[in-house]
């Protein structure tokens, strides 16, 4: 939401806002089913999640009120991102859709895969998708016309993000991989098991990684020289699968895993240290 304050959903079906500096958080909602995903829209305060059966739930941080609720997809949805005020959404069906606020049908639709899509992400006017056939597409965020697509790994995608002209994915494979226009740059093996979170801080100085291994591990965005990597055993971290990492900004990102815990992180001298934990 900002950096003092965000957002967690989980397999209890509870939405919860934090606040940095506080372990108790406000209960949003509470949904009789899984949720898988959630995207926030600063612009009016509204936050949607997906959920395991398909349905998304879209409710305002600040009134508490339920805007609106429908089926989106057929199986899980995997990911949501707001494009202004409309939303995207993909999921288990490996079908991508725009809804329009307010709407409950979609304003387009387009089937990419027979297999699931898992991860969206948004740079200027292009959108960038992962799925679990390897494969990578580049649409216009507009007409959803495919401008690119590549196999970026035999195994699920699970990850993504456009810096510098470089695109960087990670997935089942546990391998980090950096492509420009379709061509592989760099392809390190950077965990045991799946990477299922990546993330840069927003002045593009820091890569972090999340893995079914229960580490973290911290790199270097421009050479991708390792930093730390941040586990149980000699940092008090996660116990399990590490699923999600969100940067607040430069030097604080907060991530959650399947241990049902989720760990704020302060980056001091290219070092991290745990500044706070929060029990859903």
């Amino acid at each position: 939401m900002d950096e003092s304050h965000f957002l967690s959903v989980g397999g209890e079906g509870m939405l919860v806002k934090w606040e940095l500096n506080s372990p108790d958080g406000t209960l949003i909602a509470k949904i009789p089913e899984q949720l898988f995903c959630l995207a926030f829209n600063p612009k009016n305060q509204n936050c949607a999640v997906g959920t395991r059966s398909g349905s998304i739930y879209e409710f305002n941080i600040e009134s508490l009120a339920l805007q609106r609720q429908w089926i989106a997809h057929t199986g899980s949805v995997f990911d949501l991102l707001y494009q202004g005020d409309d939303l995207l959404s993909c999921g288990e069906d490996g079908v991508l859709k725009r809804w329009k606020a307010t709407e409950t049908r979609p304003d387009r639709t387009l089937k990419l895969s027979g297999k699931s899509l898992r991860c969206l992400f948004m740079d200027e006017a292009t959108l960038w998708l992962g799925g679990s056939e390897g494969k990578v597409w580049q649409l216009s965020l507009d007409t959803f016309a495919i401008l690119s697509s590549f196999q970026a790994s035999q195994n699920s995608v699970f990850a993504l993000l456009m810096m510098d002209n470089t695109l960087f994915t990670a997935g089942r494979d546990a391998h980090l991989h950096t492509w420009k226009e379709g061509t592989e740059q760099n392809d390190i093996a950077a965990h045991w098991y799946t990477i299922h979170a990546l993330s840069a801080s927003p002045d593009g100085s820091y890569l972090a990684t999340g893995s079914m291994d229960k580490t973290i591990k911290l790199w270097n965005a421009h050479t991708l020289d390792l930093l730390k990597v941040i586990d149980h055993d000699r940092h008090t971290a996660h116990r399990s699968s590490v699923n999600k990492i969100i940067w607040l900004n430069n030097t604080h990102f907060i991530s959650c895993s399947d241990d049902r815990m989720i760990y704020s992180f302060e980056i001091i001298n290219h070092k991290s240290k745990i500044i706070n934990t929060f029990a859903p």
